[in-house]
């Protein structure tokens, strides 16, 4: 699939045996769910820019591998600073699982394990000033967890901020491996509360190519976090705004949805009239069951009067609405 400037929505497909990428998305919104990308030669999907509007580009329960070699990296991302890797496994890829080049993302409880020992050389490979988040991932059998040069400056877990929580299994040369930073980069790596396969992590497994560089991986864990991630959770099939309950209400009534892929989403309350009475919920969400209680007050805190009030949730394209009943 070759998406050029456009939107994409896919989702509970199988992309298998191209000759260069499973989908290459060129100055596009993409968002992938729920797919398996199998022994596409070069790349599993290859992500170049953002739309002008900075759509962010969503890469959820996805499962990308390659057995035979040699080959890329499963996704590969280049000037995208708006792109979610969320809950995907990614295998067997010679060079890598992601490679990020002038990008920033979030990357979060993704399974980076090698299904043929050693044989991928990363698991995040980072360059060109790249400031990717990376959170509760799992790096086994590869020869380096995350390679970190040119400029680029991975967060992998600042106890100032949140914990890491990723696992640092088995990787034959180095869990983390930091050099070539140029002007624009920083001097410390942050990668605090992980997992190093150990109570007292193997110091030679974490590289510096200067003294004055310094990866910081103190405190750690004293656990494994995780076994091993189930990359398909049970998460709701449809996007669904619930009628309220109770309904008539009075003081408060509970209003639930679902949603069926990340994305920002606003709930809001209005009047007969096409007011807007107050904001419940105006964010970022991933996939999943959300319940939020309305009190019957404005956004000032002010109780508003009996009548029909109208509820309304918008995430990405999509939009619904339902009314419900204040007695006092």
């Amino acid at each position: 699939i070759y998406n050029y400037k456009g939107s994409l929505d896919l989702s509970y497909s199988t992309i298998a045996y191209n000759g260069l990428y499973g989908l290459y998305g060129y100055l596009a919104a993409d968002s992938v769910y729920n797919t398996k990308f199998i022994d596409n030669e070069l790349y599993g999907i290859k992500i170049y820019g953002t739309t002008p509007s900075n759509d962010s580009t969503f890469i959820l329960y996805d499962t990308l591998s390659y057995l035979p070699s040699p080959s890329q990296y499963g996704v590969l991302v280049d000037n995208n600073d708006y792109i979610r890797i969320e809950q995907c496994k990614i295998s067997g890829y010679d060079q890598g699982a992601i490679q990020l080049t002038n990008s920033d993302a979030i990357i979060n409880n993704c399974d980076f394990t090698s299904t043929i020992d050693y044989s991928t050389m990363h698991g995040i490979y980072t360059e060109n000033n790249s400031f990717p988040v990376v959170r509760s991932c799992v790096f086994d059998f590869l020869k380096i967890g995350v390679r970190a040069s040119s400029g680029s400056h991975p967060d992998l877990g600042d106890t100032l901020t949140t914990d890491g929580n990723s696992s640092f299994l088995s990787c034959f040369r180095y869990f983390v491996h930091f050099s070539n930073l140029g002007a624009l980069g920083a001097d410390t790596l942050w990668a605090q509360m992980n997992w190093w396969g150990s109570r007292q992590p193997d110091s030679t497994k974490f590289y510096t190519d200067a003294s004055i560089r310094i990866i910081e991986f103190y405190p750690w864990l004293d656990s494994n976090p995780f076994l091993r991630l189930a990359v398909q959770p049970e998460i709701p099939l449809l996007f669904s705004l619930n009628q309220n309950f109770p309904n008539p209400f009075n003081p408060a009534t509970n209003i639930s949805f679902a949603l069926d892929k990340p994305g920002h989403t606003e709930l809001s309350i209005y009047n007969l009239m096409g007011q807007k009475v107050t904001t419940l919920m105006n964010e970022y969400l991933t996939a999943g069951q959300y319940n939020v209680v309305w009190d019957g007050r404005n956004s000032s805190g002010e109780s508003v009067s009996s009548g029909v009030y109208f509820y309304t949730i918008e995430s990405g394209e999509r939009f619904d609405s339902k009314k419900m009943l204040l007695l006092r």
